[in-house]
């Protein structure tokens, strides 16, 4: 799985814009708004070949007609909190294997 792809999207005023996203939260938007889903895609592609492009995310609506979060967003959302709770969980596991820290004979502060 890669971890760049490139969201497309309608805004509220009906023009289509697209922004390349990065799991390390990079997240890049188009300067202008198009006129069709087609346009969007079509530049999209155009400033990143190759990359996987999740279009038209609007589409999809639940029973009462208002449109879902996108899935993309999710998807980065909860690999970002999964990955966050794994290293909090390896961190404190190997704080309590380790015991308290524990200072070299010459690092004590003089003074005291």
């Amino acid at each position: 799985m890669t971890d760049e792809l490139v969201q497309v999207w309608r805004q509220r005023d009906g023009s289509w814009r697209w922004r390349y996203v990065v799991l390390d939260h990079t997240e890049l938007r188009s300067n202008r708004g198009y006129g069709s889903v087609e346009e969007a895609i079509r530049s999209a592609r155009q400033a990143y070949p190759g990359v996987v492009i999740l279009g038209s995310v609007d589409h999809v609506t639940r029973g009462d007609g208002e449109p879902r979060r996108p899935a993309g967003v999710v998807r980065i959302a909860l690999v970002s909190a999964s990955t966050v709770f794994v290293a909090l969980a390896a961190w404190y596991a190997l704080r309590r294997r380790r015991g308290p820290v524990r200072r070299a004979r010459g690092s004590r502060r003089r003074g005291r």
